[in-house]
């Protein structure tokens, strides 16, 4: 049993760094969530032998609970969004002419949750399920020639209407509009989603830049 749980802490640990580094991805902080589970299965093996005093277990429970204690308090207490906020003054202010962008695209999850309001909720790039993160139709987009000419085509049709578009999240607004990024993979960024995100978004700005009459920030609460 404790070799099993040896091998399962190696095996895991070594499987989830060669998985990213062979699909060439970051690894991130949320892609550990499994691997925690993982290993507190093994350690949970291991300090469940009957040799293993039962007082010593109960001293490690502690020592790790206070030692992770003053890291999670103060994120425990952290407001974690202000699209709520934003939800609610898009809810006030945009019209059913109006059309609101998010952006980058995982913004738009959060603003369906909270925003009910009349106007349209798109995208960049465009994502029909907002009910999560449909990285499925994401990587659809990143192989696309033109993932953007639907989001394009909105924001036209709103400003040309006298329409009010209201972009939720970042608007970098480049002189010239950037070359967009070849179909994935990237011969430099492979599969990164990053790396065509920022693209997304500076295409996206120079169209906004070329089109509207006027650009304004608006401020928002926290």
């Amino acid at each position: 049993q404790t070799v099993f749980a040896a091998v399962l802490l190696v095996g895991a640990i070594g499987a989830l760094l060669g998985f990213f580094l062979f699909v060439e991805r970051d690894l991130q902080s949320w892609h550990v969530a499994p691997l925690i589970v993982l290993v507190a299965l093994g350690l949970e093996l291991i300090f469940a032998q009957p040799d293993f005093p039962a007082a010593m277990r109960l001293v490690i429970a502690v020592f790790v609970a206070v030692l992770c204690l003053p890291a999670s308090l103060p994120q425990v207490t952290l407001r974690q969004t202000n699209v709520d906020f934003i939800a609610q003054r898009l809810g006030r202010d945009a019209t059913a002419g109006d059309l609101i962008v998010a952006n980058p695209w995982y913004l738009g999850i959060t603003l369906e949750r909270y925003y009910r309001g009349k106007a349209t909720v798109i995208t960049v790039p465009p994502v029909d399920d907002l009910r999560f993160h449909r990285i499925d139709q994401i990587r659809d987009r990143m192989v696309s020639a033109a993932p953007l000419q639907p989001v394009e085509r909105s924001v036209a049709n709103t400003l040309r209407g006298g329409g009010r578009v209201w972009v939720v999240g970042a608007l970098h607004l480049p002189a010239a509009r950037p070359e967009p990024l070849a179909p994935a993979p990237h011969p430099v960024s492979g599969w990164s989603e990053i790396a065509y995100t920022i693209g997304w978004s500076l295409q996206f700005g120079a169209f906004v830049r070329a089109h509207a009459q006027r650009v304004a920030r608006e401020a928002v609460p926290l």
